[in-house]
């Protein structure tokens, strides 16, 4: 296996500044806009003007938390950061793990005061009206997943680390615990303990690709639980 490209030597203070704030500020507006518009707030405007949907394809979260971002990123784009070169025969096992571990806390699920009521699975009248759920929610999922990933372990985990590889992970776990506010108490802890372990990961092999499928693996799981 190919090791893990060395950091690329640390830039000014000046520069660090310019390359941080940028990402950190637009990441906590577009974040906060979704989420103001998700819940539905009208103060002090109707957030619901940014609830951007085509069918089940959510436009609003494909455009700000994917395209933008990529659109920044693309003049030094690091194209090893979703392959497999940077990988161990350990970070497989470790892949394995932790998308059995996932599927392991979505059986719980039941189990969970709180997230139980928020996940309950719904009782479908036919096979067919199961089908146009199991689609309308993979449309939905491919239009928010990668590029929360993205956003998240790429434009500020990226940049972040240049400075401390601490803050980085600590910064991304509170976006992301923060975000989760609006879903059970206990899903959002459980969400900055994965996000801890995600990053720190990220960090250390300088990839994103075991953070993607573990949180694919999960929504996937999280599908079939709701909807079977």
């Amino acid at each position: 296996m190919t090791p893990s490209p060395s950091p690329s030597p640390s830039p000014s203070p000046s520069t660090q500044r310019q390359q941080i704030v940028g990402p950190l500020l637009y990441v906590a507006v577009v974040l906060s806009i979704d989420a103001l518009a998700a819940s539905g707030s009208r103060w002090p405007i109707d957030w619901r003007m940014f609830v951007w949907m085509r069918g089940a394809f959510d436009i609003f979260k494909f455009t700000t938390w994917l395209v933008i971002p990529l659109l920044w990123s693309a003049r030094d784009f690091d194209w090893g950061y979703y392959g497999w070169q940077r990988w161990t025969r350990a970070d497989a096992a470790l892949c394995a793990a932790l998308v059995i571990a996932g599927i392991v806390a979505v059986a719980l699920i039941p189990q969970l005061p709180g997230v139980d009521a928020y996940y309950r699975p719904r009782a479908y009248r036919s096979a067919e009206a199961e089908w146009r759920e199991w689609a309308r929610r993979l449309v939905w999922t491919l239009s928010w997943l990668p590029g929360w990933e993205f956003l998240h372990r790429y434009v500020l985990l990226r940049r972040l680390r240049v400075i401390s590889p601490v803050l980085a992970v600590i910064t991304v776990a509170l976006f992301e615990g923060v975000y989760h506010l609006q879903k059970p108490l206990l899903e959002c802890l459980g969400m900055v303990l994965l996000s801890i372990v995600l990053s720190t990961w990220a960090v250390r092999r300088v990839n994103g690709l075991l953070p993607l499928l573990v949180h694919a693996s999960i929504e996937a799981a999280l599908a079939i639980f709701m909807i079977a």
